[in-house]
């Protein structure tokens, strides 16, 4: 492919333009103006008070000054044409660039006191734009680039203009953003004034979002393989910004003819992902962090398959690095058959699993929450011994990999298998009894409630050395205590846990709180959420904010099923960020699971009413609705399809069909199916159409949206 540069200037559609010999006509119209003033200033010194402050004395130079106000006037008055406007910016502007030097005319003061001016000017040509063989946009944007006045919404008005105008102006816009890059990077002083930018329709991503869509027009049009590194490049990016976020700068900028072609912008830029994805790469590594960061397992299996689907086009395989990767994500979001299932297929297709790979392995055998949910806890227990005997080999047991299998026979109950492995790797071998063993061995005792036996544990290894206790292994103490509803032990543990400064987490805090909440319950008392409220915000290495409310609001819905106590800080956290969407959603999802669908209807009225109102939310509440209710999804549904200020969107109809096809629900099906023909939608995802292919099998589907 040719270099970035070449592609875009070679063979652009340059306008000669009307070059207007500046020295002899500035001298002309300018010169003796400002030769006049000064003559005046130096021998006239009876000039009125009113006069004499006419002109700013520090805000800029005298010459500058006459000279932008003359332009004003010739621009401002209704008798002169566009021609005459744009002729005497340039003489004004020429003129002041040739003696800038000798008057010491900063570049500065230049920007400031002509960008409500040149930007006059070039809007005017954009209105008045109408004639081909004169383009006057190009024309007034030379004359401030060479001028040195330009600045990235000249080249964003001049960029939107050709595109409005015309359907094969991608080459220009490129060419325009390359000139936009090098004249900032001559003059780093070009910035907007704010005064002015409030009244232009103007944001600082809009030259970029049109650039990409140009740069991908523009291979299509010229049958050029896209390559995403070189449009890297271009934009200085080291990621594309969402196609959506692109659809959004057409939308504002009104650039319909470019809407127009959005859908094959955006097939075209899927279709580059995938032939440039590499599948043991950086962005895939990026994506699986932001999937566990963002909890989202529909994310990360979506990544995954790309991945997959990329290697196989490349001939090449998803490496030992990656599995692991892939395998640790789905261990950390909880889908424990999907770590076994790929570690199968790398077994079926004779990859032999390194000892990363066996590590999250065997740490998912003997993960608490995998265990608690198996009817035979023996099974688990020779599964996990048969694992072992093949990952490791003599000599190629590591610390680390110690303490996975001493965490997983402590879940199991198995302490006589735990005090074996101790016995060969620690005892009699060369492995040190690290602090991971036994924070393991403790949280396996808490986890089978032999709370006494891991107190016994605790003491032992304090006695033993300096031993600090984890946050983890705290926090089971916690809960262990507060379910116990020991009162003593868990206000000393707070004290320990602050004496030691251990870091506070907001599992503990959410316990602390649940336990706070119920114990009060039990005597009768109102909780002082206030005082609460207070005392954990005093914490050590712990602040209370959106975050952190938001997590113990979760907490205390998902892990101590206490609506009450998740309400009553939810309402002190709401007072304190107000209009906070991650609040209100936690809250929503709690009232819908736990809690009352009348509060779920009081929270969705206040957020759709003060804070925002967006399909997101509305596809969030119908779709765990679903499960939940029925009948009141359905409500929500109509109520959305009747909505003036937003509309379903292609997710919207695709959940709802992929839910009552499943159930066979044919009439519900049928209603969806009407709904969306009559209430059509601009785009329709990657997954509606093939559903729609396959119901129009069995149903009547609208046959606009099977061709679309």
């Amino acid at each position: 492919m040719l270099s970035l540069r070449s592609t875009v200037v070679r063979n652009l559609y340059r306008t000669n333009l009307v070059r207007v010999s500046r020295v002899p006509i500035v001298s002309v119209r300018f010169q003796s103006t400002v030769q006049e003033t000064v003559q005046e200033s130096s021998t006239i010194n009876t000039t009125t008070e009113k006069e004499s402050t006419s002109r700013p004395k520090a805000r800029h130079h005298p010459k500058v000054w006459d000279i932008s106000n003359q332009i004003t006037e010739t621009i401002n008055s209704p008798t002169t044409d566009l021609v005459e406007r744009i002729s005497i910016l340039d003489e004004g502007l020429s003129y002041l660039k040739s003696i800038q030097e000798s008057e010491r005319i900063t570049d500065k003061s230049l920007n400031q006191r002509f960008s409500s001016i040149v930007s006059k000017v070039l809007s005017m040509a954009i209105e008045n734009n109408n004639t081909p063989e004169h383009d006057r946009v190009e024309q007034v944007l030379e004359i401030l680039i060479r001028n040195g006045v330009a600045n990235r919404y000249h080249f964003t008005a001049a960029a939107a203009d050709y595109m409005k105008h015309d359907n094969s102006a991608y080459e220009k816009v490129l060419s325009l953003w390359i000139r936009c890059l090098e004249s900032e990077k001559e003059d780093t002083s070009r910035v907007i004034n704010s005064s002015i930018l409030l009244q232009l329709e103007y944001k600082p991503y809009y030259l970029p979002n049109l650039v990409y869509f140009s740069y991908i027009q523009m291979c299509q049009a010229q049958n050029v393989k896209i390559s995403l590194p070189d449009l890297l490049k271009l934009l200085q990016r080291e990621t594309l910004p969402s196609p959506f976020l692109v659809k959004n700068t057409l939308n504002e900028l009104r650039l319909e003819n470019c809407i127009n072609q959005f859908d094959g912008f955006y097939r075209a830029v899927k279709a580059a992902e995938f032939q440039n994805l590499d599948p043991n790469g950086p962005l895939i590594y990026k994506t699986i962090t932001k999937a566990v960061e963002t909890r989202n397992v529909s994310k990360l299996r979506y990544i995954f398959n790309e991945a997959r689907s990329a290697a196989a086009k490349n001939k090449t395989y998803l490496s030992d690095v990656t599995m692991a990767r892939f395998m640790d994500a789905y261990f950390e979001l909880g889908q424990f058959d999907q770590v076994f299932e790929l570690f199968n297929n790398m077994l079926d297709k004779g990859f032999k699993p390194t000892t990363r790979i066996w590590n999250v392995v065997l740490r998912t055998m003997g993960n608490p929450d995998y265990v608690k949910d198996s009817p035979n806890k023996e099974v688990l227990v020779a599964n996990l011994e048969k694992a072992i005997a093949s990952a490791i080999t003599p000599g190629s047991v590591s610390a680390k990999t110690l303490s996975i299998i001493i965490s997983g026979f402590a879940t199991l109950d198995r302490f006589d298998l735990v005090d074996s492995y101790l016995d060969q790797y620690v005892t009699k071998g060369q492995i040190p009894l690290i602090d991971p063993i036994k924070n393991n061995i403790l949280l396996g005792l808490l986890f089978n409630k032999k709370v006494q036996e891991a107190e016994k544990k605790l003491d032992e290894y304090r006695k033993a050395g300096d031993y600090i206790p984890s946050t983890s292994v705290l926090n089971s103490f916690l809960y262990a205590y507060s379910k116990a509803g020991n009162a003593k032990a868990v206000e000393g543990l707070i004290k320990y846990m602050k004496k030691e400064n251990i870091p506070e987490t907001v599992a503990t805090h959410t316990i602390f709180i649940d336990y706070f909440f119920k114990s009060n319950q039990e005597k009768g008392l109102m909780a002082d959420v206030d005082q609460l409220l207070e005392t954990l915000n005093n914490a050590k290495n712990f602040k209370l904010n959106d975050a952190t409310y938001t997590a113990i609001i979760d907490g205390l819905i998902q892990n101590s099923n206490n609506i009450e106590a998740a309400r009553q800080i939810f309402a002190k956290a709401i007072a304190k960020y107000p209009g906070n969407a991650h609040l209100y959603v936690v809250m929503m999802k709690g009232e819908i699971d736990i809690g009352s669908l009348r509060a779920l209807d009081d929270l969705f009225e206040t957020y759709t009413t003060s804070v925002k109102n967006e399909i997101r939310i509305w596809n969030m509440i119908i779709k765990m609705l679903l499960y939940k209710n029925i009948g009141l999804a359905q409500r929500y549904y109509a109520r959305l399809l009747g909505s003036t200020t937003v509309k379903p969107n292609y997710f919207t109809f695709y959940f709802l069909l992929n839910f009552f096809s499943r159930r066979d629900d044919k009439d519900e099906v049928q209603k969806i199916l009407n709904d969306l023909a009559s209430n059509p939608i601009s785009e329709l995802g990657d997954q509606l159409p093939s559903l729609l292919e396959r119901l129009s099998l069995s149903y009547k589907v609208d046959p606009k949206l099977l061709s679309k």
